[in-house]
């Protein structure tokens, strides 16, 4: 998002609580050299940031979707992420040994996705590299495109 976007949404007080992924890569093509995906806001305690990954983005959009409460993953067995998520739970595999993080459903109000192009007749086109947008669009009450 451009720099500006964040802000004028925190200071309009529209939302209250963010999911945020940080994801370290080289910057797209066309990217401004002072644009980093990974630069946080400013967020002075006014809204609450839970740490994600993209596999638990994933997994708990998936959830939500699927109408359960949770899905089982490997994603962080072995991290210290679950020391800064203690809503992750771990639970042991009915069918094996081991146990498997139990992520929690996400329902999200609001998705900004940004697209490659789209129009005015909300058509996006998102291109090959979707990562979590497909799940991110349905498991949202609302939408918006950027391009």
């Amino acid at each position: 998002f451009p720099p500006h976007f964040g802000r004028q949404v925190d200071e309009a007080g529209l939302f209250h609580k963010v999911a945020r992924a940080v994801m370290i890569r080289p910057p797209a093509p066309g990217n401004s050299p002072g644009s980093n995906p990974g630069r946080i806001l400013d967020l002075a305690g006014r809204i609450q940031v839970i740490e994600e990954t993209e596999a638990s983005l994933a997994l708990g959009m998936r959830a939500t979707l699927a109408g359960v409460s949770f899905l089982p993953g490997l994603g962080w067995l072995g991290t210290d992420l679950p020391r800064v998520r203690p809503d992750v739970k771990f639970v042991d595999n009915p069918y094996g040994d081991g146990q498997y993080a139990a992520f929690p459903a996400i329902h999200c109000d609001v998705a900004v996705i940004h697209a490659l192009r789209a129009d005015w007749g909300g058509n996006a086109h998102i291109g090959s590299n979707m990562a979590i947008d497909m799940e991110l669009g349905l498991a949202s009450q609302r939408v918006i495109i950027t391009a």
